[in-house]
């Protein structure tokens, strides 16, 4: 009589946990690249109060994932799964809900980050870029297309694996660290007490 044997499978385990901090780092960038906004917005204290409140979401959502994290360990992961093996008993639309929440989330952060690096982009190297290009009445200049490019290079990330965005976020690390430790060990002005700036210098007009 023969018989069938069923070998078990298990997900490989690839990334450590320096991984994971070093894929979080993202979230310092995206403070540094707000915060001037909501200073201008909510002046000092209502800054410290919006992201004081955004970091214990983020800690509380952190804590939630880690419980069905622990308990499907054998799952691949991801929020719309945690909640299809959680809810299964009692119906099976939260699964796709959560799935659709997730991407619709996720849709809209990664239009208004990829809009903000076009404008920062564009203010800094091509300040008077002025063309636009008109599709179905909407009108789309060089921060549009920018933002496209962002997206489709995430997409990509996504498409080969996280390995690759891990490196990638390795590199943004150190760049962030470089510049921050720049502008931190900057010394002041002794005659205004101000931090010397970086603006080009601009031609002499009467030089030949």
């Amino acid at each position: 009589m023969g018989t069938a044997t069923v070998e078990e499978v298990q997900l490989l385990k690839t990334l450590r946990w320096w991984d994971g901090f070093v894929i979080a780092l993202c979230n310092p960038g995206f403070l540094l690249g707000s915060l001037g906004f909501t200073l201008g917005v909510f002046g000092a204290a209502g800054s410290m109060i919006l992201w004081g409140a955004s970091a214990i979401i983020g800690m509380m959502q952190a804590w939630i994932y880690s419980e069905p994290a622990t308990m499907f360990g054998n799952r691949s992961g991801g929020i719309s799964l945690y909640a299809h093996e959680g809810w299964r008993r009692y119906t099976t639309l939260v699964g796709p809900l959560s799935a659709f929440g997730y991407w619709i989330g996720w849709s809209v952060v990664l239009s208004i980050f990829g809009k903000i690096i076009g404008d920062l982009a564009q203010a800094q190297w091509w300040p008077d870029s002025t063309w636009t290009v008109t599709i179905f009445s909407n009108h789309l200049g060089l921060p549009h297309f920018i933002a496209i490019g962002t997206i489709i290079t995430v997409w990509l990330f996504n498409v080969f694996g996280l390995r690759p965005a891990v490196w990638f976020s390795y590199a943004c690390g150190v760049l962030l660290m470089i510049r921050s430790l720049c502008s931190s060990s900057s010394r002041t002005s002794p005659a205004t007490g101000t931090p010397p700036t970086c603006t080009p210098r601009s031609p002499d007009p009467g030089a030949a």
